[in-house]
């Protein structure tokens, strides 16, 4: 029910649904008329499965980027020090 109340495309259709004034007003019978499919237990336990490994895949390479990241922003730095302090010639290279 988590995964499922997250999508983008749910929240939009429940937020229509409901009535708005200062905030949501989920007591309306159209919103308590909205369907929502329930899969049995089982098949729900499978799909939690499935989109629990793959949240894991997914954060586990946005930390690899952002390390990644990370270690290009010190090398950039360490270059431009390098330059600036004579370590490096640049003077001569053709572009």
């Amino acid at each position: 029910m988590v995964y499922y109340l997250k999508m983008e495309v749910i929240r939009e259709i429940l937020l229509l649904k409901a009535g708005i004034t200062t905030i949501p007003d989920l007591n309306h019978d159209d919103f308590l008329d909205t369907p929502i499919i329930v899969y049995p237990k089982n098949i729900q336990n499978e799909i939690v499965e499935y989109l629990n490994g793959e949240n894991f895949k997914i954060d586990n390479t946005i930390q690899k980027i952002e390390t990644k990241t990370k270690l290009l922003e010190e090398y950039k730095k360490s270059i431009i020090h390098h330059v600036v302090t004579g370590k490096v010639n640049v003077r001569g290279l053709n572009h």
